[in-house]
């Protein structure tokens, strides 16, 4: 049987954890990693640039380390960068693609009993993380995945509702403390990340 999320805020009472899961990202999920810079029309790893395949390496030993805590979902959601000359049908079919190839790398990483793979998904050219476009390097980056997994050490249930402010400051402070990971990363530097998340939750 699949392992189910692990949610920070419970699912509604006719739902399960897994149906809750159902989307991706499911609520309370963090973005471990983001892989970038396909080449055009492109889902091949092995043709990434070396700092991209490190990022890939670096969210795997995240979702390895939290493994180790507690059993966790993953998913994954491809992306493309808009060719005005294709329709979006051609646009979602080639985020899909990258979708795919990064879910397969990461499963040969990091696939276990304790790692629930959602299905992987694309977004085709609709959420870019720059619209407009404006220089090659834009471009690139717009050809990208992302990695999330479901809540990292969900805290129990608070007795009172959570600052959202103080919520968003914690996760916010929790990428950037990923994002200065180091590779090769030591689990030390991602184990820090977890427990000053937690620290920082637990104060809201």
């Amino acid at each position: 049987m699949a392992t189910a999320a692990i949610y920070f805020e419970a699912p509604a009472a006719h739902e399960t954890e897994w149906e809750a899961a159902s989307i991706c990202p499911p609520p309370g999920a963090i973005r471990v990693g983001v892989v970038s810079r396909f080449k055009q029309y492109d889902n091949s790893i092995s043709l990434l640039s070396k700092e991209e395949r490190d990022n890939l390496a670096i969210a795997a030993v995240a979702i390895a380390e939290q493994a180790k805590v507690q059993p966790v979902a993953v998913c994954v959601i491809g992306h493309a960068d808009l060719d005005r000359r294709r329709d979006a049908a051609f646009h979602l079919a080639v985020s899909e693609r990258r979708a795919n190839a990064v879910q397969a790398e990461l499963i040969r990483r990091v696939g276990g009993p304790r790692v629930t793979f959602m299905a992987p998904s694309g977004a085709g050219a609709t959420r870019m993380a720059f619209p407009r476009q404006r220089s090659l390097v834009e471009v690139e980056r717009n050809r990208r995945v992302e990695i999330f997994v479901s809540q990292f050490n969900a805290p129990p249930p608070p007795t009172r509702a959570p600052d959202p402010a103080c919520l968003s400051r914690c996760e916010r402070d929790f990428q950037d403390c990923i994002n200065r990971v180091t590779f090769p990363s030591r689990p030390d530097q991602l184990q820090n990340c977890l427990v000053l998340r937690n620290q920082c939750l637990r104060s809201c």
